[in-house]
């Protein structure tokens, strides 16, 4: 079994599928291997990595602007900068979020 020879799901699905072989997805791989693993099984043993799947965080407010102290509102900003008549007073988008490409 491939498995067993230290290969991945991902490995294993995209090999049974350039063969022409009855493709199995990698994520019914790792739910067999879970399955498995709840019967008593080894074959978690022969994953890469043994960490718990990644579970989205939804509701969190850690690392969000919540955590900034004495921060002011976009809207509670003076309108003297908006103007762009002083030095300095010139706004621009300097963030760089996920997905986002400098060119």
């Amino acid at each position: 079994m491939l498995l067993q020879q230290q290969w991945s799901p991902e490995q294993i699905g995209g090999r049974l599928k350039r063969e022409g072989k009855n493709s199995v997805c990698h994520e019914t791989i790792y739910q067999h291997i879970q399955k498995d693993q709840r019967a008593g099984g080894q074959l978690y043993l022969n994953l890469r990595h043994h960490a718990k799947k990644y579970r989205k965080r939804y509701g969190s407010i850690t690392g969000s602007c919540k955590d900034i102290p004495n921060r002011v509102d976009i809207d509670k900003l003076p309108e003297v900068p908006n103007r762009r008549e002083r030095l300095g007073d010139w706004k621009a988008d300097t963030m760089i979020g996920q997905g986002t490409r400098v060119r």
